[in-house]
Parts: structure tokens; sequence; C-alpha cells
């Protein structure tokens, strides 16, 4: 750890400089590639000055604009995926939490692995600053020598119906957008979470929605940015008439169809227990692609790679009517951390303890949950709390070697395998 703002500067001044223009300048790009980035990062987070962290993450950002590393909007890229060079290929979301800086750096080597920039970095709602995420996710990419695109998005939900109409809410979830967008983040997703009840679908949240994304606009001006709604994790086919109700009063009271959001996150055991005409009516509701999230058997409802033999039954067929343009793994990140076989066995006792302590679900005489039950149920808070022990994952070689090969598989099984080049024309 730096000790002192001197002692950060020496270690800056032989590696960066500022020109006449006062812009950072890298005089030794290579030498990021080392143990150099890896110290900026952790100073960046764990340091005690506040102002060697904030200095610092604005040294990375810098440094990664200058390299060609850019935080990209998804704007456009949807629609390219489902026609023409993107035809059959998924974007694959990552949601870190935690120790990202090293996760992210896993990402990335799996990713120059496979040849594919189609990755989005998602920020969970606690944890992290906005600022802290994306300045990490940029620092790994530094890293590995990552040259190219990379899309950052936050998320922000609604407390409660009746929360939203509240003028400090709004205020709240305007200052949220305001800060994703200072702090880098070219993606925005709106969760809606909500009641099944009858009558007039949450008309605070419509409101809200409403002046939300035109909000969103306004303050988008000479950058580009999207928006995506996502329904909650438990979301379940009842509660679907009540979605499609908002969706619906959303694109009739949009001035502008253009500003409605059309992409849908869904969990992809919903979509597939869901009744095949959802579909259609997703799209009268102005969705045109999905983002699904779950387990590897979720991706059924994926195009199959070219030259693997597609799944013809005819609900899958019409399910597939809506272009399914992302897809959200599991990755179960806590769980595998922990239960690695080259975690050190009193932090994985500690671990468990405050899980099995942190567990809300089970009830006085039910019996207790399994281990990967309780690490999966309050994962991104366990990543967080116990984020110093799970930093460097460098000597856990077990664990990166089998993340990367599920993540690479992951890549190949979207489709997105070897689609980097194409990624990178996009967008120049």
């Amino acid at each position: 750890m730096f000790r002192s703002l001197e002692e950060m500067h020496e270690a800056l001044e032989s590696r960066f400089r500022l020109n006449a223009d006062q812009v950072l300048e890298v005089l030794r790009p290579p030498e990021l590639c080392s143990g150099i980035m890896d110290a900026l990062a952790r100073n960046a987070v764990f340091n005690e000055n506040p102002t060697i962290r904030t200095h610092l993450r604005r040294v990375v950002r810098s440094a990664a604009r200058q390299l060609g590393i850019r935080s990209r909007s998804l704007k456009g890229l949807h629609e390219h995926l489902w026609g023409g060079k993107f035809q059959g290929q998924a974007l694959t979301v990552i949601r870190l939490g935690g120790p990202c800086y090293d996760l992210a750096r896993c990402v990335f080597r799996a990713a120059l692995a496979e040849e594919t920039a189609g990755i989005v970095f998602e920020k969970p709602r606690s944890g992290q600053s906005l600022w802290e995420f994306s300045a990490l996710i940029l620092a790994a990419a530094l890293r590995e020598a990552w040259r190219g695109p990379v899309f950052l998005r936050s998320t922000i939900g609604f407390k409660a119906a009746e929360q939203v109409s509240s003028a400090p809410e709004l205020e709240g979830l305007e200052d949220a957008i305001e800060l994703s967008l200072a702090a880098g983040f070219r993606n925005i997703e709106f969760l809606l979470a909500g009641e099944r009840s009858a009558g007039p679908p949450w008309p605070a949240r419509i409101d809200a929605l409403l002046g939300l994304l035109s909000f969103m606009r306004k303050q988008s001006t000479g950058r580009e940015t999207t928006a995506s709604l996502r329904l909650p994790g438990r979301a379940d086919p009842e509660s679907m008439p009540a979605v499609l109700d908002l969706l619906k009063s959303l694109s009739e009271q949009m001035s502008s169809p253009a500003g409605l959001p059309a992409l849908l996150a869904a969990p992809g055991a919903l979509i597939n227990r869901a009744d095949p005409h959802l579909m259609q009516s997703l799209e009268e509701c102005g969705i045109r692609s999905l983002s699904l999230s779950g387990e590897e058997e979720d991706l059924n409802l994926l195009p199959r790679p070219q030259g693997e033999a597609q799944e013809t039954r005819p609900e899958i067929e019409r399910r597939r009517q809506l272009p399914v343009v992302e897809f959200r793994p599991r990755l179960g990140l806590a769980e595998r951390l922990v239960t690695d076989e080259e975690f050190p066995a009193d932090r994985r006792r500690e671990i468990l303890r405050w899980a099995e302590a942190t567990w809300e679900g089970v009830q006085p005489g039910e019996p207790k949950p399994a281990e990967s039950e309780l690490l999966h149920a309050c994962e991104i808070e366990c990543m967080l709390k116990f984020e110093r022990e799970l930093w460097n994952l460098d000597r856990l070689r077990h664990f990166n070697r089998n993340f990367e090969e599920d993540l690479r598989r992951i890549f190949r099984r979207t489709g997105s395998s070897g689609n980097r080049q194409v990624l990178e024309e996009f967008f120049a």
C-alpha cells in the first residue's frame, strides 16, 4: 500500500506523464501488464487515503482511454445480433461482486483465448461504488493487454410502488443515472420488481419509468447510451400479465417509441415455462430481444452455433420469435472460490459460519441448507465482506483454470467465439 501521496507519485512518474495539454500519457504500456497494475488496483480500493484512491481511479481511466480501451454503449449492437454478420450470436453478461479485478482478469484472459469481445460487465446494485467498479474493470483490461470496447452496465431498481411516486425517491433514482453516466457506464438496466395485483398496472412505476427514461436521454447528450428492462430473478408466469400491462402502458404513453427500451432481461426458467404466445405479446409491447439468465440448460433457447443440430420442437421455435441476444450464466463465484481445494481451510470455515448466520431462508426446525445453497443465497454480500481475503486469486491456480475453461465453453456455446474483430470494426 502507498503510505503517502509522495510514494504514489514516485511509483507513477516513471510510467506516466502529463503532456502540454494536461492529458495523461502512458510512457511504457507493456509495464501495465505487470504487478504495477495489481498495486494500482489494490490501492484504488483499499488505500486508507481517499485522495490516493480517487487519483488512481482517474489514472486507470485515462490510461485505458489512451490505449484504446473504451466503455461503449450497446446501442445498435443488439439489432445486429439477429441479422447480418452477428446472426446466431449472443453477448455474455458477467455479474461481478467483491474482488472484481481478479475475476475480470480471468474473463479477459478467456475472451482473448476465444477471440471474443461480446462481454457485458454488470455491476450488482450493492457493493462497490460505480467509480470503483468501472476503474477495476478497466484496470483488469489494462493488466491483460485488452484493446477495444468494454461494455459496463449498472442496475437501477424501485423499492416499492408507493415510494417511486415521492419526489425524494425519484431524485435518488435520477442521481443514480447521473452517477452511472459520469462513472463511464453507457448501459443502464431498470429492474421491474412489482406486484401481481389486477387493476391499473403499477401507475407509479409507469410515470417514474417514463420520467427516468426521459431524464437519461437528456443526460446522455453527446454520448450514446442504452436502456433495458429486467424482471426480478424470482419472476414466475403468474406475474407476466402485470408485466405485459406495464410494458403496454409504457409503449402507449411514450411520446417517442424510439426512446423505449427494446431489451427485456428475464430468468431463462421463466421463458422456458411461459406460454409460447408470450413472445408475440412482448413484441407487441415494443420488446425486440431477450437477455436470459440461468443455468446452462436454459441455453436451449439460444440458436446453436453453426454446424450444430438445432432443436426443432414447435414451442422452442415459437419462443425464438424474439431473439436471445444476451445470456447471464449463473457462475456461483462465492461457492467456487470458497470450496476450491487451494482455498485456506480456516478462512473457508469462517466464511461458512458467517453465511449460515446470515441465511434468512430457514424457519425454526427446518434442516440446514447445503453449503452451496448458503453461499449462493448470499453470494454478493459474502464476496464483499471477505473482499480482502478473496482479492488475490493468482494463488488459486486451480480456480483460475476451471473458471476460465467454463467461460470459454460459454463463449463457444453462445456463438460469440471469434467475433472480436467484427465487433471492433462495428465500433470503429
